[in-house]
C-alpha cells in the first residue's frame, strides 16, 4: 500500500491522475492524519511556539477535511471524500516537507519580524529575508495550490476554472481558521500572536 500510496501522490504532484486513482482505504486516514499533523507542527515549530504550532497544524487538518466534505456534499459526490481528503493530505504533507529547508533558513529573520512586527513597517533594509528561500516557498506555494485546485477539479466535476476559484476559496478561508487557531492559543497561553 505504501507504494502505491507514493506513486499517486507522484502522478498527482505531476497532474498525471486524479484523486479517483489514488489508493481507496478507510483506513488510510488514521495514518495521513497524525503523519500530516505532526509534518505541520514540525514546521510550524520552526517559526512558532509550540502550542501555536500544534494549533495551526490541527486547524489545517480540520479545515481541509471540512472544506472538502462541504464541497463534495454540495456538488453531490460526498462518497468521493475518503479519496479526496487522502489525496489533498498526502500533496499537503510532501509539499510541506519540500519547504522545510527554505523555512529552517528563513526562520531567524522570521522569528526577528514576529517579536517585533514594527520592522515590517520601517525600510525595506530593515527585513533581510534571503531571496533564494523566499522563492522557493513562493514556487512551492504555487504548486501545491495548483495540485489542490487540480484535485478539487476533478473530486468534484468543476472545470479548470472553478476548479482555480474553489481551491482559492477553500485557501483563503483555511487561512482564516488557521490564523483564528493560532491567534486563540496565543491569548490561552501569553504566547506572541502568530505574524
Amino acid at each position: 500500500m505504501p507504494v502505491k500510496v507514493l506513486n499517486a501522490v507522484l502522478n498527482l504532484l505531476l497532474f498525471r491522475a486524479g484523486p479517483a486513482e489514488f489508493p481507496y482505504d478507510p483506513r488510510l486516514g488514521s495514518v495521513l492524519i497524525p503523519l500530516v499533523a505532526v509534518i505541520g507542527y514540525a514546521i510550524q515549530l520552526i517559526v512558532y511556539p509550540p502550542i501555536v504550532a500544534a494549533a495551526m497544524s490541527l486547524a489545517t487538518i480540520i479545515g481541509l477535511a471540512f472544506a472538502t466534505r462541504v464541497l463534495l456534499r454540495l456538488r453531490g459526490v460526498e462518497s468521493r471524500f475518503t479519496q479526496t481528503y487522502n489525496a489533498l493530505l498526502s500533496v499537503n504533507g510532501v509539499m510541506t516537507l519540500g519547504l522545510w529547508p527554505a523555512l529552517s533558513a528563513l526562520a531567524p529573520e522570521l522569528q526577528r519580524i514576529s517579536k517585533d512586527p514594527t520592522l515590517l513597517e520601517g525600510p525595506a533594509a530593515s527585513v533581510n529575508l534571503p531571496t533564494g528561500p523566499a522563492a522557493l516557498i513562493l514556487i512551492l506555494s504555487i504548486w501545491n495550490f495548483a495540485v489542490n485546485a487540480y484535485i478539487f477539479n476533478h473530486a468534484a466535476n468543476l472545470g479548470p476554472w472553478r476548479g482555480i476559484t474553489v481551491a482559492l476559496i477553500v485557501a483563503l478561508s483555511l487561512q482564516m481558521f488557521v490564523l483564528f487557531f493560532a491567534a486563540l492559543a496565543s491569548a490561552l497561553v501569553g504566547t506572541p500572536a502568530a505574524p
